[in-house]
């Protein structure tokens, strides 16, 4: 089987429809996917740009552009790389007003039972408390 690795303009073409023949080519491409014929994987960098574009060029709310990504998270042939610290950190940028790649900063930390040395205190305000000052 053949795999590639999606870089971010693919995956807005997907998720905005915002040039029509581009997103359907990706959609074609995705239909191949589902029939086994290739594998598509996204890395967390790119979940980051695609986070950041769809809020700042597209307008999107925080709780519209992780719906949409967590979209990305069901087809299996859709491998999603450090999938469970994406998920866990989009679920928490929902719901605190913490940047997203702080984010995946505090949950690689927490999930390695590791301290963050920081100086910014929005870590402050998640759980468990792991900041540590310089």
């Amino acid at each position: 089987m053949e795999k590639a690795i999606l870089d971010t303009n693919i995956i807005l073409r997907y998720l905005t429809n915002d040039i029509p023949s581009q997103a359907e080519k990706v959609k074609r491409r995705f239909l191949e996917a589902s029939k086994g014929k290739i594998q598509f994987e996204i890395l967390s960098i790119t979940v980051v740009e695609i986070i950041f574009q769809l809020e700042n060029w597209y307008t999107l709310t925080k709780e519209e552009a992780s719906l949409k990504v967590l979209t990305l998270f069901s087809p299996d042939w859709m491998i999603v790389r450090e999938k469970e610290i994406i998920f866990e950190a989009i679920n928490l940028y929902r719901l605190k007003n913490i940047d997203f790649v702080d984010l995946l900063v505090f949950v690689t930390a927490k999930n390695d039972n590791r301290k963050l040395l920081s100086f910014d205190k929005d870590f402050d305000k998640l759980s468990p408390k792991i900041r540590m000052e310089p």
